[in-house]
């Protein structure tokens, strides 16, 4: 087991192990709502903010993933430009899985949408194929059941609460049609939460990589999304800040950073950021105005 203290070895390890995907599979018709911001750390930054908080935390359940996120976008990177205009109201799509090349037997089709600061996240769980035969237009149900998961052990029955959200996700795909796979990012992850009650839980990512090329799972890793030694901290928290860990932001001298994978991925795609048509910037401004 990995100490808290070693992000070089959490970095380098297989994260996780057969089976755990069932854990992730308790929250798969979750319906998130919390505040979540974001830091990068040098490493030397995580190693003193650990040394401040480390006894306040413990293991999540799943506490080492490998993850790789799909996201789609139009053909002219408009969701992900409305959303660095830094809008009330913005959304992403993603098709997400968990575990190394071949673990990978379920993923979660999410819609996360933000609102004032606050994030809403709307998924459900289905294989890999038929979550990317759903966002290519296949319906909800001929997906799950064309494409049944390949493990034996998991066990995945559409609920009424998956076909609503499917139409809720079916629904932001006809908005900005036509969605194609825009761009892969994985990472690895160490997930903590607070042992108060407070439940607060923070998450690490190292060696977060991205591509737009060979937009499938399980396929080359992609170009470093961060210098190296960065970590990307994400604090996830229902309401204020317990004041131990103000404190040790604080001390250590952290502070929020407005960014995310995508976003910085796409910059990193385009260093110069693409002129926008008129006809993109009349589409950005009508979804600003729904």
């Amino acid at each position: 087991m990995q100490t808290l203290l070693e992000p070089t070895e959490v970095s380098t390890t297989t994260m996780r192990e057969p089976g755990h995907v069932q854990e992730h599979l308790h929250h798969a018709h979750a319906n998130f709502k919390r505040k979540e911001t974001k830091y990068v750390l040098e490493e030397g930054d995580y190693l003193a903010l650990m040394a401040l908080i480390g006894d306040a935390l413990e293991e999540d359940e799943y506490a080492y993933s490998h993850i790789e996120s799909l996201y789609y976008d139009t053909s002219d990177w408009r969701m992900i430009n409305r959303s660095m205009e830094k809008p009330l109201y913005k959304e992403k799509l993603r098709v997400r899985v968990y575990g190394q090349p071949g673990e990978q037997n379920v993923a979660f089709v999410e819609l996360t949408k933000k609102f004032k600061g606050v994030v809403y996240k709307r998924r459900f769980a289905m294989s890999p194929q038929g979550a990317l035969a759903f966002m290519d237009g296949m319906d909800f149900d001929e997906a799950m059941a064309a494409y049944p998961p390949s493990s034996d052990e998991l066990e995945l029955e559409p609920t009424w609460r998956d076909r609503q959200i499917a139409r809720e996700i079916r629904a932001c795909i006809d908005r900005w049609s036509p969605l194609a796979p825009a761009m892969s990012i994985s990472v690895d992850r160490t997930s903590l939460r607070s042992k108060d009650g407070s439940g607060v839980r923070m998450t690490f990512d190292f060696d977060s990589r991205w591509r737009t090329d060979h937009l499938g799972f399980g396929e080359t890793p992609g170009a470093p999304l961060m210098e190296p030694g960065q970590v990307i901290l994400e604090i996830k928290a229902q309401g204020a800040y317990p004041l131990w860990l103000v404190k040790a932001l604080d001390q250590a001298k952290i502070y929020p950073v407005s960014n995310t994978k995508y976003g910085r991925a796409y910059r990193a795609a385009y260093p110069v950021r693409p002129a926008l048509t008129s006809d993109v910037q009349g589409a950005l401004a009508q979804h600003s105005a729904a």
